[in-house]
């Protein structure tokens, strides 16, 4: 699924080892084509549904992501989040669940048709 994104939209891909992707929390690196020279890491581990079948991710501050990948599966969209801005909205606002739509408001988040 996320390597439809890799191969769309990333340049210069390194995948993680199992053991960088478990003790760092990123799983590809990569240019952004035409939006970026730096390379980024992502977290671009699948959403996964809760007890209330709602659609989840589990984040850490400990993460070496620099970017999460999101997919809203409704409007079509990629939603790369940026990982420090993500982290002080959450300790800004004092609340840990985030939804997609406040994801798509913060700063730096970047939102790609599929």
């Amino acid at each position: 699924m996320y390597k439809n994104f890799v191969n769309k939209y990333l340049e210069d891909v390194k995948w993680a080892t199992k053991e960088i992707s478990k003790k760092e929390l990123w799983d590809v690196s990569g240019r952004l084509k035409g939006r970026s020279n730096q390379i980024l890491k992502f977290d671009v581990r699948a959403l996964k549904k809760d007890d209330n079948e709602r659609q989840t991710k589990k984040g850490s501050s400990k993460t070496k992501a620099d970017k999460i990948l999101m997919k809203d599966d409704v409007l079509n969209l990629w939603i790369i989040v940026d990982v420090p801005t993500l982290h002080q909205y959450i300790v800004e606002s004092q609340n840990p669940v985030i939804t997609l739509e406040i994801l798509k408001q913060l700063d730096w988040t970047i939102v790609l048709k599929i």
